[in-house]
């Protein structure tokens, strides 16, 4: 099944490219992340385990179904995208920018003072010999945290940053301001260490690839590729210091682990740890969409009683807590990560992945279709965290992120700006 999935994908890049579809496009964009997933597992390297079939039959299906919801909405746009040269739509862009530049700042500055109150109690764990890998993994009730501050983390904090990533890397590599840029990368290290993972270093780096990919030619006639690059790989290097430091002071054999070898188990793992979870699932009542979108419907449990999201949260207990050994070389353990599909096929099995994956297609590609036809900087930041969400849905469904869903409506109800009327954020 993993060499007709390759297969299958090939022959969908290979038509795009035929077409001139744009290398940020939905569906191209998903079909790249997948064809790589599926090529670094196909490799096995460090004893990795072979995955099922079944799950490469539904991530196969899951795809197909995202591509056909991409290409159902094309009819309905037409070819009158937005008549301007990319030095214009980034003029307009900064305007904007500028516009909301002093409440950019403040609430970025207020997610930073949160993050590193959510992340005190962890500083305090590793002042007293624990390891970040220690409170993630095995430790993960004895951080104890205020409720207020638990919550805006949550509802308030990571919303703005995962807004402000992709407008600080714009702000800084297109336009070279630093404040926010700056500002954005210290909240990000606390959101790190409040959370002791790999995944908000993991969002920072989407971030410059969503604004490389978007202003590529720009970038490379303003010779700021380098910028880029060197960015990159400062946030790599820290990265593997900071996984050195996660995991110090532990016993297991995952200290012996290279930084290459710990990225290659955090992507490729995903497919194993689906099929090792879809027999589970399958014998479970549908979820009707509650853990596709378990990130919306989450909060409104709060106010309305929703069956079904009670199970919802089962499910993402189960995603959580079930720990699995992925490497006849290697003992170390792997959760969470199961590609963003197992999720709509707790909602629905098979049918709910093609369901749903056809839906997140149709959205996908509305939302990039606005961004040709307008030069809002709403549709910037909205089409950003699309890309996001794309790129880790072979680990994960960001949809199901409370924070993330919070932040497409923060961009959508809070970033419409009128430069020329007034400012507003």
């Amino acid at each position: 099944m993993i060499d007709l999935g390759i297969g299958i994908f090939l022959l969908i890049i290979i038509l795009e490219l035929i077409l001139k579809v744009k290398i940020y496009s939905p569906s191209f964009l998903f079909v790249v992340s997948f064809l790589i997933l599926f090529i670094l597992e196909k490799l096995q390297l460090y004893g990795l385990f072979t995955a099922k079939n079944d799950s490469y039959t539904v991530v196969i299906i899951g795809v197909l179904s995202f591509c056909v919801g991409c290409i159902v909405v094309l009819p309905f746009w037409g070819q009158n995208n937005l008549n301007l040269d990319q030095k214009m739509i980034v003029k307009d862009y900064t305007v904007q920018v500028n516009a909301i530049r002093k409440k950019l700042l403040f609430s970025i500055i207020f997610a930073l003072v949160i993050e590193f109150l959510y992340a005190i109690p962890s500083i305090l764990y590793l002042r007293s010999g624990g390891s970040l890998y220690d409170m993630r993994y095995i430790q993960q009730n004895i951080i104890q945290r205020s409720g207020l501050i638990s919550f805006l983390h949550v509802y308030v904090s990571l919303p703005i940053l995962y807004i402000s990533l992709p407008i600080s890397a714009f702000d800084f590599f297109i336009n070279g301001q630093k404040k926010i840029f700056v500002l954005t990368l210290v909240t990000t290290l606390f959101y790190f260490i409040g959370n002791g993972a790999r995944m908000p270093l993991i969002y920072l780096i989407l971030s410059y690839i969503t604004i490389f990919l978007m202003f590529f030619d720009l970038l490379k006639e303003n010779k700021k590729l380098k910028k880029i690059l060197l960015s990159t790989i400062i946030i790599i290097v820290v990265i593997n210091l900071l996984t050195i430091i996660r995991k110090s002071g532990q016993e297991v054999s995952t200290s012996d682990q290279t930084f290459l070898q710990g990225i290659y188990y955090y992507i490729t793992c995903s497919m194993i740890n689906l099929g090792d979870k879809l027999s589970y699932v399958s014998a479970k009542p549908n979820l009707l969409g509650t853990a596709t979108f378990y990130g919306f419907f989450l909060p409104l449990t709060n106010l309305i009683n929703i069956p079904v999201a009670s199970n919802a949260k089962d499910f993402f207990d189960l995603i959580q807590n079930s720990v699995i050994n992925i490497s006849n070389i290697d003992n170390s353990p792997y959760n969470f990560c199961v590609t963003g599909f197992l999720p709509s096929y707790a909602d629905g099995k098979i049918w709910g992945v093609i369901v749903f994956s056809f839906l997140i297609g149709i959205l996908m590609q509305f939302v990039f279709k606005k961004l040709e036809r307008s030069d809002s900087l709403k549709w910037l930041v909205l089409y950003s965290l699309m890309m996001e969400a794309i790129m880790m849905y072979v680990i994960t469904n960001m949809f199901s992120s409370i924070s993330f869903c919070m932040a497409i409506l923060f961009a959508l109800f809070f970033l419409n700006i009128k430069v020329v009327k007034g400012e507003q954020f």
